[in-house]
């Protein structure tokens, strides 16, 4: 009797071990500790929660789709850049165009009236009117690595619906007017490296100063191409001064080396990145006169990939008169990865005395 109980028990147990080993592998897999950062972390979420994914051609563009709703394609077809054999359910789209230039079109995303997300990189040559009048659900839009110059006005159904708009490396020579309608929701703009023409601009816009819950400005690269020549007026950031936890991203950007009072006017701004710079354009070091005004409200700075490949002197190294104007921040992090020579050989720890930060990274710095 007892030997049966014993097995009895050694089945139950080893059940319940087994049952309780799958929970926590499929809890693991839900993406409830492990969120997707990327689209392609979207579609490996995929594969390890099982969910139904069809890869394969849609017509002539190579797509997989899975997780309700999500198409990934890629595709070098002129003739139907957007495929027109995804679900017409499709709530995320990311394509990859690689043809030749080619306009976006209204009947091109009319299938898929249901998109919130649509992300799109390649040789676009413009947008047409209306081409996402009849999306009301559209909230992400991006468009990368493209040829587009101006956005139509009446390009979305409702402008005040968009929460991000993010069109890096295209062909814009100003901020278009058009956007400072985005009054509601609007809560990320990235003109990164676009070819500003800074010289004939005395503002940023003016119409930022109508966007109340705005608080990431992306503009990487500004005045990069060619226009590093101009003195620009002290104000130009201004119209970003009312923005509350500002995020603001000037990486690849030499106007702070030319305008040292540009930052002033943001008074509220929380995070600056000013990454892949080349601190020594001039000697002494372009970065004293970088850090010089910086706003109060910072919380957390990160310079990263600073590099030169000028011969430098020691004289120009950054030293304890760099940093003075960071003694009267509370920085969560300042962070200096991946930077080189830009404080010597040695580190020399007075340098940050009476710094007050949480973090300090100097992974493979200096």
């Amino acid at each position: 009797m007892s030997f049966q109980l014993d097995c009895f028990f050694s089945k139950v147990t080893m059940v319940w071990l087994i049952s309780t080993t799958m929970w926590i592998y499929k809890y693991l897999m839900s993406g409830h500790l492990f969120q997707p950062a990327s689209a392609s972390g979207r579609l490996r979420l995929c594969e390890q929660q099982q969910t139904p994914c069809t890869v394969g051609l849609c017509e002539t563009a190579e797509c997989v789709i899975c997780c309700k709703g999500f198409a990934e394609c890629r595709t070098s077809n002129g003739t139907q850049p957007i495929p027109q054999t995804l679900p017409p359910k499709t709530e995320e789209m990311l394509l990859y165009y690689s043809g030749s230039p080619v306009g976006i079109f209204k009947s091109m995303f009319k299938r898929y009236i249901d998109l919130s997300n649509v992300t799109l990189y390649g040789n676009f040559s413009f947008l047409s009117p209306e081409t996402f009048s009849q999306h009301r659900f559209l909230h992400f839009f991006t468009l990368k690595h493209s040829l587009v110059s101006f956005l139509p006005d009446n390009l979305f159904h409702d402008f005040s619906r968009l929460v991000e708009l993010v069109l890096p490396r295209n062909q814009f020579t100003s901020i278009p007017d058009n956007i400072f309608h985005l009054r509601k929701k609007i809560t990320t703009l990235d003109f990164s490296h676009n070819p500003f023409d800074i010289c004939r601009m005395t503002t940023i816009g003016e119409g930022f100063r109508r966007l109340p819950v705005l608080s990431v400005v992306r503009l990487a690269g500004l005045g990069a191409s060619g226009n590093q020549t101009c003195s620009m007026d002290d104000n130009f950031l201004a119209p970003l001064g009312h923005i509350t936890n500002l995020f603001l991203d000037l990486s690849e950007s030499h106007i702070l080396h030319r305008n040292e009072k540009l930052l002033l006017p943001l008074v509220s701004m929380r995070e600056l990145r000013i990454s892949k710079l080349d601190p020594y354009r001039s000697c002494p070091s372009d970065a004293n006169s970088l850090f010089k005004n910086i706003p109060k409200s910072l919380t957390k700075i990160t310079a990263e990939s600073w590099k030169t490949n000028r011969p430098i002197s020691k004289s120009c190294y950054l030293n304890e008169t760099s940093f003075a104007p960071f003694r009267g921040l509370k920085l969560v992090g300042l962070s200096f990865r991946y930077s080189d020579k830009i404080i010597g050989d040695e580190l020399r720890s007075s340098m940050f005395e009476g710094i007050k930060m949480n973090s300090l990274d100097l992974t493979w710095c200096c």
